[in-house]
């Protein structure tokens, strides 16, 4: 399954992560794009674990399906007539939850349905009256679907490319609409973040709408998400982490 902006996303993620040194002694460990298969995946997430990195980002692209709450597809070849190997979200978060719970992450994803992909318990929304955000109980969270084995130990702030019930988009020339609008972003508070990614990414899509060719649906959306277990107040010595520009470094510094 081809990616046509896989190149530029390394690009934009990259200099979204690096620019003005905001996120100091960062190392950067690109996944080759030929060990996508599930059980390179695997052993991946186990060697970031022994590595104990304390905080960590995670960049996932590709590509997604809504069954089971959210599934990511691996590179595994698969029968004419059969469905794609996939790793359930259920599964990654059991992965992640072998983790130190001192952990730290920050999770971007840029694939199909993806919204709240870890079932974390927070939700950022806009308020009604457009001045700022508040943090919502998750419809996921709410049902149970954070309990038992597939409840995360470590917190994790996860900004996530569209809705659970959408796809993300991209070109081979700008990547994916939503990593490319975060490359341009910088880092922001979390509401003015969230509120640029949605309008950059808007953007895009009234552009792709007017293409001569194989333009997409007029009633086509995607809706970036910011999701948080628990909220960065929780996790952070910060009075009011909705107000403070530089939440992101101090999430991935421990302040």
């Amino acid at each position: 399954m081809k990616l046509h902006g896989a190149d530029c996303d390394k690009i934009n993620i990259e200099s979204w992560l690096t620019a003005d040194k905001r996120f100091p002694g960062l190392e950067i460990k690109p996944v080759d794009s030929n060990l996508k298969l599930r059980s390179d995946i695997e052993e991946w997430i186990e060697e970031l674990n022994n590595d104990n990195p304390g905080a960590a980002f995670i960049y996932m692209q590709g590509h997604g399906l809504p069954e089971y709450m959210g599934s990511y597809v691996t590179g595994d070849s698969f029968a004419a007539g059969q469905g794609p190997t996939v790793i359930r979200s259920e599964e990654w978060i059991n992965m992640f939850s072998k983790f130190d719970r001192r952990a730290q992450f920050i999770t971007i994803t840029d694939f199909c349905h993806s919204g709240n992909f870890f079932r974390l318990q927070y939700k950022l929304e806009p308020k009604q009256d457009g001045e700022g955000a508040q943090w919502i109980e998750t419809e996921e969270w709410a049902q149970g679907y954070g309990a038992g084995s597939i409840r995360l130990s470590s917190p994790m702030l996860h900004l996530a490319g569209s809705a659970r019930n959408e796809n993300v988009f991209e070109t081979g020339r700008t990547g994916g609409y939503f990593t490319h609008v975060l490359s341009e972003t910088g880092i922001k508070t979390l509401p003015e973040l969230l509120k640029r990614l949605r309008a950059g990414v808007d953007k895009h899509l009234e552009k792709a709408r007017c293409y001569d060719k194989n333009p997409i649906p007029a009633n086509v959306t995607q809706t970036p998400q910011v999701c948080s277990f628990p909220t960065p107040l929780k996790f952070l010595s910060l009075t009011n982490p909705l107000e403070d520009p530089d939440v992101l470094t101090k999430i991935y510094t421990g302040q």
